[in-house]
């Protein structure tokens, strides 16, 4: 061997131990914590959810005001002159389900009266206030409450208007069976 030679070997075995320490050390060492979870990503239903729902609460503005200026009932009288009780009627099940004891019962009298109207529009009304646990049941209720504002805006004598966007995003919401 030559007068480097001993340098080489005592080169190699130096790295040889360094990287067995650095082995040794990541072995040893604490794992380090999982990367951050990515931010959620907003679905179409959520994005519409919210939509719907902006959308109803701006109608919702003009239209609540002017059922308590005029009362419920009084509202419900002018929904079911104007003739929409049968859409109402398809609206509802639209929202509450085919099997809906209101539902069953509106369509069991195709005529309708105004208390199977407001019947149909505090059943809308007590699923829009409830509490839902998942996007479905919120895309249900804010539809629930877009709905009931829309009928109340077409009888509110001009007070009120829908926007179409509104009543694109109401037909978007697949129907409950």
């Amino acid at each position: 061997m030559g007068p480097g030679g001993d340098r080489r070997r005592g080169a190699r075995i130096t790295a040889l131990a360094a990287v067995s320490l650095a082995f040794a050390f990541a072995a040893s060492a604490a794992a380090a914590p999982p990367p951050a979870a990515p931010a959620p990503v907003e679905t179409a239903d959520e994005t519409l959810y919210v939509s719907l729902a902006d959308l109803a609460g701006e109608l919702y503005k003009c239209v609540g005001p002017y059922m308590q200026e005029v009362g419920g009932p009084k509202v419900a009288a002018k929904v079911y002159a104007a003739g929409r009780y049968p859409a109402l009627v398809v609206s509802a099940s639209s929202v509450l389900g085919s099997g809906h004891l209101t539902v069953l019962s509106a369509r069991d009298n195709p005529a309708g009266s105004v208390g199977q109207t407001q019947s149909l529009i505090v059943a809308m009304g007590m699923l829009g206030s409830s509490d839902a646990n998942s996007i479905r049941q919120n895309l249900l209720s804010a539809k629930a409450v877009a709905i009931v504002a829309t009928e109340i805006a077409g009888v509110s004598e001009g007070r009120c208007k829908v926007s179409p966007e509104l009543t694109a995003a109401i037909a978007r919401v697949p129907p409950e069976p």
